[in-house]
């Protein structure tokens, strides 16, 4: 029961009211005047405290399927791809173009073109820059999928079982299966860490959408500044979880196939 309460802590309050929360500040912030009338109206904080708690959730709880739209592209390519000089470009041609355009008519179609440039090249590095795995990683994992496959079917006894199957299609009731053994509680840090990273990129990205909306209406060149980079910022807090999200779905696979070599080993002993 208590590492139920533990589970029920770490990834419903932090995966999915945290990022929840983000998201009806930023509606807060859209509708203050509305805000203020409802406030008034109950007349105590305790109770809109719990409200905005239990409405952060349910809106955490929509943003973590929908956050999965970031992270599906990936899953479409046999090869990786890597995000780490995104930022830097992004920064750089981002800072040049400001430079170039808003020493004269701060204008609607120059916001919007820089904002476009910047999304455009968010996805053209993804998809034009492969990752090689390391060869030591490749090997360590080569080696985890075969005794992981050799485990499989020793314990589901299906002779049609194939290394692809293990990986595409048994992983998750791997996962379910040795969540029934305590000794392998430290795989919910993981996953629950994972579905954080995943949450938090989708109220990131809201976030940005936010900026973009106040940078392009916004007049005046003190606010044009502070919302591009609060834009700009969002866009990499996204880049940043969403190597985060990896590395977890990363550790997750690891774990799930040498705590399931060990749980099937315990278990002939």
């Amino acid at each position: 029961m208590d590492s139920l309460i533990n589970k029920i802590t770490l990834y419903d309050l932090t995966a999915m009211t945290l990022p929840g929360a983000i998201l009806s500040l930023i509606i807060i912030s859209l509708v203050p005047n509305e805000f203020k009338q409802i406030y008034k109206a109950i007349d105590n904080g305790f109770i809109i405290g719990i409200l905005f708690f239990l409405i952060s959730y349910c809106i955490g709880w929509i943003l973590s399927q929908l956050s999965k739209c970031l992270f599906y592209m990936e899953k479409n390519y046999k090869k990786k791809y890597s995000l780490s000089f995104i930022p830097i470009i992004i920064l750089l041609i981002s800072m040049i173009i400001m430079a170039c355009f808003f020493q004269g008519d701060n204008s609607y179609c120059i916001k919007l073109f820089v904002s476009t440039i910047i999304i455009i090249l968010y996805f053209i590095c993804i998809i034009l820059f492969p990752n090689k795995q390391k060869d030591k990683e490749k090997i360590q994992n080569d080696f985890l999928i075969k005794e992981g496959y050799k485990a499989l079917k020793e314990y589901y006894g299906d002779n049609n079982l194939t290394e692809e199957n293990l990986v595409k299609y048994l992983a998750p009731l791997v996962h379910g299966l040795i969540q029934t053994d305590q000794k392998y509680i430290r795989i919910h840090n993981y996953s629950s860490s994972k579905s954080f990273s995943k949450n938090l990129a989708g109220a990131c990205l809201f976030l940005g959408i936010y900026f973009l909306y106040n940078f392009l209406l916004s007049n005046g060149i003190r606010f044009d500044i502070i919302y591009f980079l609060a834009y700009l910022l969002s866009i990499i807090a996204v880049i940043v979880l969403q190597f985060r999200y990896k590395f977890f779905e990363d550790k997750m696979n690891i774990l799930n196939i040498t705590y399931f070599i060990d749980f099937v080993k315990s278990r002939k002993q």
